[in-house]
């Protein structure tokens, strides 16, 4: 069995190698036994070195989430009767900008600044996009049609971390330049598409009104007339008893 392993370079030298470049760069390091022993009975970890402020993440997320209650009472007011299209095109150019910034980025201020565009894109396409969801559905379909349009944010969560990081390990800081030429490319469906949804919501609305609205000149046969005066009933219709 042991044949089958390679013996040099040994894990144990691999490790060694490893924890001394970790420290000369600063990281900090942390390690996580194995229960089992290697091949050649040799203790086994997981050891992380994390280059930089441990806390950064933590940083990174409590600052979206600051923008997010703070900034998001704000954004109604400040895209109402913009054009729908237009504001989602621009809040797609903001997100795509806000990761453009990480091809750059190798401090913790940049990866800040960075957060705050593609925070500030995503609290300005939250309202049209739930609009134009209810809009284009059947009324009675609303709510799964909001249903499904959310689902795509699980679906993300899930696809993400699978297809990003065989991004990062093929295209390197590449990888947030094509997130960025994503976002750029739906910010121009945005504004293509807009008029033609418009069309169509304008068609949605006028669907109802056609079909509630009561003909000019028409009268319902047991309604009685709204200007006082007496009416005789036709001769095409019973008349009533005394």
């Amino acid at each position: 069995m042991h044949n089958a392993f390679p013996t040099q370079p040994s894990y144990r030298e691999q490790r060694e190698r490893f924890l001394a470049a970790a420290k000369v760069a600063g990281a900090t390091l942390s390690s996580y036994a194995h229960p089992l022993n290697g091949p050649f009975g040799e203790s086994l970890s997981t050891d992380v070195a994390v280059l930089g402020d441990p806390t950064a993440k933590r940083r990174l997320v409590a600052l979206s989430g600051t923008l997010i209650v703070i900034g998001q009472l704000f954004v109604p007011r400040l895209i109402d009767r913009r054009r729908k299209d237009r504001v989602l095109a621009f809040a797609q150019a903001t997100s795509a900008l806000g990761f453009a910034v990480l091809i750059f980025a190798d401090r913790l201020p940049a990866y800040l600044a960075a957060a705050v565009i593609w925070t500030v894109g995503s609290m300005l396409a939250a309202p049209p996009n739930a609009e134009i969801n209810s809009e284009l559905a059947p009324p009675a379909l609303r709510g799964r049609y909001q249903a499904v349009f959310y689902l795509t944010f699980p679906a993300a969560s899930f696809l993400a971390p699978a297809l990003g990081g065989a991004s990062l390990q093929y295209l390197g800081s590449a990888h947030w330049a094509v997130v960025a030429a994503v976002g750029l490319v739906a910010a121009g469906l945005h504004l293509a598409a807009g008029p033609s949804r418009e069309r169509h919501v304008a068609t949605i609305r006028a669907e109802p009104a056609a079909t509630t609205a009561p003909r000019s000149g028409h009268r319902p046969a047991d309604r009685p007339p709204t200007d006082g005066s007496s009416r005789a009933p036709s001769s095409d219709s019973p008349a009533r008893p005394g």
